[in-house]
């Protein structure tokens, strides 16, 4: 576990309940299962809102963990353990508290702004309001965060030995963040910068650490001497558990402090071979689990036994700011120290324990009773918030007290009010959403009853029955890693004793219903929709596909630049929606203000009923803000639902137009990130007769008036004017119309993609035709069916006896070509007027003279075979008698007029 305290002022709920910051685009509900562990998120909403000033209005816990599962026990109890040490110098109706863990039903996403790839660990949301609700002043539990480090890290290893969690301290490069995202990059770098640094002034560091690699840097004096090199060196809080160096190569510039962990003594102080084996740690492919409990250093024992002794009750009693009381504080000894904040102590309560009773005619034990009857259960967070509202109005005097004890009460009120409205029809309503009805405790139970209840219901369907024992697993783990970033290395497959598999998640063995709902955490109508559509896909026989590849670095990289406008524009959108909500919150609390100062101001009342208008007036206020916050929540719906396109679609449709345009690896790319391979019918299709012989990175065919259109499944229609010709879908090659003009296309396609050795499926004519016009097309393959082979033997020979007998004697511009038996050639609007082969397109080189010239072609004598050439692709059109060389290399033409001397020698090369 690692832990992190910051403070905010505002956006924390929003945050929470919708999960959207910059980089990724699933909403919350999509990203986890949220589980409230502790208190009620409106109640802290209402105290937030409630607080005027214009600093940091609440601290934000996060405890993060390396861990893929937690137990519900253990995450409750880690937060009460964190509650009991925040609050160490607190009584529980002094502080407003709130906990909720995500547990990632997202296991991994790419971050659209770096194209990191990040997977995601549960983690723990902690929200403490810095107002103290008894006596109205400020509460900061854990004071100015940099001095309490030693405490801070004593509590997250005690916690990470009591609960056999994984310490950052062990594991320093996995490089968990505040919400347990494990980062980690696309690049091809198995070493240093991008993989260790993140951050400013990674180029500095990484340079910084292979000078310590190469030079073999053992101590901090050598490295101390090293830096020296790049400008001056200093370390900071010498001496202290927290020391770093910090080197400044510009004089005029900021100096750059190098706190990573391969800058201390523990990293300089490892072997060469220890320092590399170090920095090749990766974030393995291996699902975490906590272990047993171990023992703690007294060290750290002792520290938080200081903490609960004296430093959590100086941080309450002695940040007054008197000067004076500090320095005589600092001065005493241990044990007058501790007179002082008894006396603090006692003081204190005495002076905000007062009872001075101001209750409305709401009765917030009334309120609470009537939950306890609408659900059957106790939520002691909003007894709680009622009690410390009942207790903020009888505490006298302080309008914050007050402010805040209305809210609550409001909050209460309308959670009563809403469960009761929700007890008939609980059921149905629960399952359409899957969601809780309240974020709070009692809210949470009710939605775990509801699920459970969903669970076995559909659990004892024979549908269902049937799909756990016939699903297979690894074809679920693949659409899951799509839909889901599953990492599917991550999970064994075994099979269980009813014969259905299982997937292994850690120390559970999950059937294929249970992991979607005990790992992924889904709600049961999610789940049992992924169930049907997998289950369905493996009966109609559809390939299970491919897991989920991750992009390209280059063709990301372009694609990120190429995003940028879209960026400008949706954070335009999302600045102006802020503005607007800003100003309706402003326009809200200023209405309030003038109707308070009116009525302070308005001598003819009475002092009770300038109480009761102002108390009637907050109301309102808490009541229009509440109405805001549904506006605003909807508002944010539409604009995220007017910018939200799935960034894996927003990619394919990129690549698509890149491979349009004729980009061959955007084409590649294209297939690689299919979710399924193509489904192939063995009809009409070409497929490579050796697998070894596949090439993704064939070029385009063009020529011929062909043209071509690329399809978001990476699929290449050919079409030859306003027909489909011939399909390329990656695996295999489809002839759409089967004429001998689009199968020489198909062959030459094939021919391209896969090499000489093709495998052909389809009919028996089908076949045969694809071996005659390979024959007289002049193609060179082979086929992996004998039959086909010997087709194409027997046509071979037939043309050139055919050739041998009109030959002899005639003119070149005069032989007759004999036509094939028993049909003629045809390839729609381009067909030849006189027997000749197309040239080999990819690789083949053709010299003789030109013999003829029509619309269409240009036709040269090569010795045995006339060839025809494509029209079109001469700059200018050569004339009969013109002698040629003309060479393609993958499907360029380069044509060039052969000297008389040179002559001799391409007539023998060609004959």
């Amino acid at each position: 576990m690692l832990i992190r305290v910051k403070g905010a002022d505002s956006g924390i709920e929003d945050y929470l309940e919708n999960g959207q910051k910059q980089g990724r685009e699933n909403s919350r509900d999509e990203l986890d299962e949220r589980i409230i562990l502790d208190g009620d998120l409106d109640s802290i909403r209402a105290v937030n809102e409630s607080l005027d000033n214009n600093g940091e209005k609440y601290l934000h816990v996060t405890l993060a963990f390396k861990e893929d599962e937690l137990s519900r026990e253990v995450l409750e109890a880690i937060t009460q353990d964190f509650k009991a040490f925040a609050f160490s110098a607190y009584e529980s109706d002094e502080y407003a508290f709130y906990a909720e863990a995500h547990i990632p039903r997202i296991k991994s996403y790419v971050n659209s702004q770096n194209g990191e790839f990040i997977e995601r660990k549960p983690h723990i949301h902690i929200v403490i309001p810095k107002t103290n609700l008894l006596s109205g002043g400020y509460l900061s539990p854990l004071g100015r965060i940099e001095q309490q480090t030693a405490f801070l890290e004593a509590f997250q290893e005690l916690t990470n030995a009591k609960y056999g969690l994984a310490s950052p301290k062990e594991n320093r490069r996995t490089g968990f963040n505040l919400e347990s995202e494990i980062v980690s990059r696309y690049k091809g770098d198995e070493f240093i910068g991008r993989e260790v640094f993140t951050g400013h002034h990674k180029e500095l560091k990484t340079k910084i650490l292979t000078d310590i690699l190469t030079r073999n840097i053992g101590n901090q004096d050598d490295l101390m001497a090293l830096l020296s090199e790049y400008g001056s060196v200093r370390i900071r809080n010498e001496g202290r558990a927290n020391e770093y160096l910090n080197v400044k190569p510009d004089p005029a510039g900021k100096g750059v402090n190098l706190k990573e962990y391969v800058f201390t003594p523990a990293f300089l102080g490892l072997s060469a071979e220890q320092k590399r084996q170090e920095l090749s740690k990766v974030a393995s492919a291996q699902y975490e689990t906590a272990g047993p409990a171990r023992p703690t250093p007294e060290e750290y024992q002792a520290i938080l036994k200081d903490w609960h002794e004296r430093r959590a009750k100086e941080i309450k009693y002695l940040n007054s700011g008197n000067k004076k009381q500090y320095a005589e504080y600092k001065s005493a000894s241990p044990d007058k120290k501790a007179a002082i904040l008894v006396e603090r102590e006692n003081r204190f309560y005495a002076k905000h324990r007062k009872t001075d009773y101001d209750l409305e005619d709401r009765d917030p034990e009334r309120t609470l009773e009537r939950i306890r009857e609408n659900l059957g259960t106790v939520d002691r967070h909003i007894e709680s918030a009622s009690r410390i509202a009942g207790d903020l109005d009888r505490a006298g005097g302080n309008r914050t007290r007050r402010r805040i004890g209305r809210a609550l009460r409001a909050v209460v009120e309308r959670l009563a009010r809403d469960q009761g409205r929700a007890v008939e029809g609980r059921e149905t309503a629960h399952e359409l959403s899957g969601k809780r009805e309240a974020d709070n405790v009692t809210g949470q139970l009710a939605h775990d009853h509801q699920e459970q209840k969903a669970n076995a219901r559909n659990a004892e369907l024979s549908e269902f029955q049937e799909i756990r024992r016939h699903l297979d697993a690894a074809r679920l783990l693949n659409a899951l890693s799509h839909s889901h970033g599953v990492i599917s290395e991550k999970y064994p497959i075994s099979k269980g004793k009813d014969g259905g598999d299982r997937i292994q998640a850690g120390t559970r063995n999950l059937n294929v219903s249970d992991f979607l709902t005990k790992e992924l955490n889904l709600p049961w109508a999610e789940a049992a929709k992924i169930l049907r559509e997998t289950y369905r896909e493996q009966i109609g026989r559809e390939s299970p596909g491919m897991g989920r590849q991750r992009p390209g670095q280059r063709l990301w990289d372009q694609f990120r630049i190429s995003r940028k406008d879209v960026l400008l524009r949706n954070k335009a959108q999302w600045e102006a929606q802020r503005k607007n909500e800003a100003d309706q919150k402003k326009a809200i609390r200023e209405l309030f203000y003038a109707k308070r100062g009116g009525i302070l101001g308005n001598r003819s009342l009475s002092q009770a009923e300038r109480k009761a208008r102002i108390s009637i007036a907050r109301m309102e206020r808490i009541e229009q803000e509440r109405v805001l916050r549904e506006r605003i929540r909807k508002q944010r719906d539409e604009l995220k639902a007017s910018q939200r396109r799935p960034l894996k679609e927003e990619y394919a449709e990129w690549l698509t137009l890149k491979a349009q345009e004729g980009d061959v690896y955007a084409l590649v790319e294209l297939r690689r990130m299919q979710r399924k391979e193509k489904e192939r019918t063995d009809d009409q299709e070409i497929h490579a007769g050796s697998a070894q012989e596949h090439r993704e990175d064939a070029p385009f065919l063009t020529g011929s008036r062909l043209s071509y259109q690329v399809h978001r499944d990476g699929a290449v229609t050919y079409r030859r004017g306003a027909n489909a010709v011939v399909r390329d879908e990656g695996r295999f090659v489809k002839v759409l119309q089967a004429d001998d003009g689009n199968i020489e296309t198909g062959l030459r396609l094939a021919r391209a993609k896969f090499g000489r050795k093709l495998d052909i499926r389809g009919s028996d004519a089908f076949k045969a035709a694809v071996a005659r016009v390979a024959a007289e097309k002049g193609l060179y393959v082979e086929f992996t069916d004998p039959r086909l082979n010997a087709i194409l033997a027997a046509r071979r020979a037939e043309l050139q006896q055919a050739r041998a007998q009109t030959r002899p004697g005639m003119p070149d511009s005069q032989a007759p070509r004999p036509q094939p038996q028993g049909r003629k050639e045809t390839t729609g609007p381009t067909m030849p007027t006189i027997e000749s082969v197309a040239p080999e397109i990819q690789r083949g080189q053709y010299s003789g003279r030109v013999v003829q010239v029509d619309a269409n072609f240009v036709y040269q004598d090569h010795g045995r075979e006339i060839i025809r050439h494509d029209r079109e692709r001469f700059a200018s059109a050569p004339v009969p008698g013109d002698y040629l060389r003309i060479t393609y290399r993958d499907d360029q033409m380069k044509a060039e007029r052969v000297p008389e001397k040179t002559r001799t020698r391409d007539n023998d090369r060609g004959r």
